[in-house]
């Protein structure tokens, strides 16, 4: 393995600025990853950047297997159209139809904040 070799980045140290929730998305600068713990601003958790992730959405939201997943920090659910406030958080798994609950995201590796 070459000598510069760090870390297979599936996971990100972050220094909270605010309250996080175990199993729900965050940001750190423009990259997505799920808080593995619950903490208090100023702590320090382990993030996860990769895998796929169950995550609430409206039961009215739609997503095609493969679709853009966008999260809304506001509302704490995962959206089909970004609004303002929004990031890109990954895609689904699978489908989703009108009245499920649920999607299953893959994290992407980068994401786009939707500004107003």
């Amino acid at each position: 393995m070459a000598n510069n070799f760090v870390s297979d980045g599936n996971n990100v140290r972050v220094k909270l600025t605010d309250v996080s929730v175990s199993g729900l998305p965050y940001l750190k600068g423009l990259l997505p990853y799920i808080a593995s713990e619950t903490a208090s601003a100023g702590e320090t958790i382990t993030g996860h950047t990769t895998g796929m992730w169950r995550l609430p959405c409206a039961s009215a939201v739609t997503f095609g297997d493969g679709a853009t997943v966008h999260w809304n920090p506001a509302t704490e659910l995962a959206v089909s159209t970004a609004v303002s406030g929004c990031f890109r958080l990954g895609v689904a798994e699978v489908q989703v139809v009108s009245g499920e609950t649920e999607v299953i995201v893959r994290l992407y590796n980068t994401s786009t904040v939707i500004k107003a």
